[in-house]
């Protein structure tokens, strides 16, 4: 262990406050792709009760379930890669404290874990902007027209 004072740990947490925010952000998207998903499920289950199974669903029914069903995939995928970058910078801010608290050089591994974070956000929002283009097409297939 290498000598620890307060001015040191003033500094680590100023180094640690940006990704907190990023946590607490990635969280509340989080949230709002929770709630996107929960209407999927609410149209999906509408969907049923008003067209309950038959042997033969119409050709427009089977397609919005394939759509619905389509979404809740991006939605889950997304929520899933956002949750995994949360968790990958919640592990950088550990990194950063035991990279100040110890004589180890860690500047690497922190860089690594840093754009692995970035890539799984990356690919998250790229899940969700997905998802919306999917949820917005018969909107823009009514415009067209």
């Amino acid at each position: 262990m290498v000598d620890f004072h307060l001015t040191d740990i003033s500094k680590v947490v100023q180094l640690v406050l940006a990704p907190a925010f990023v946590v607490a952000g990635i969280g509340t998207f989080v949230t709002i792709l929770t709630q996107r998903l929960a209407r999927v499920v609410g149209q999906w289950v509408k969907r049923d009760e008003t067209h309950p199974q038959r042997e033969v669903e119409s050709a427009e029914l089977g397609l919005s379930r394939d759509v619905l069903s389509r979404r809740a995939q991006m939605i889950r995928r997304a929520i899933l890669l956002c949750t995994f970058a949360a968790i990958i910078i919640c592990s950088l801010i550990g990194l950063l404290f035991l990279d100040a608290m110890t004589s180890t050089d860690l500047s690497m591994l922190i860089a690594l874990v840093f754009v692995l974070a970035m890539t799984a956000l990356i690919f998250g929002l790229t899940y969700f902007l997905r998802e919306i283009h999917l949820a917005t097409a018969p909107l823009r297939d009514r415009l067209r027209r």
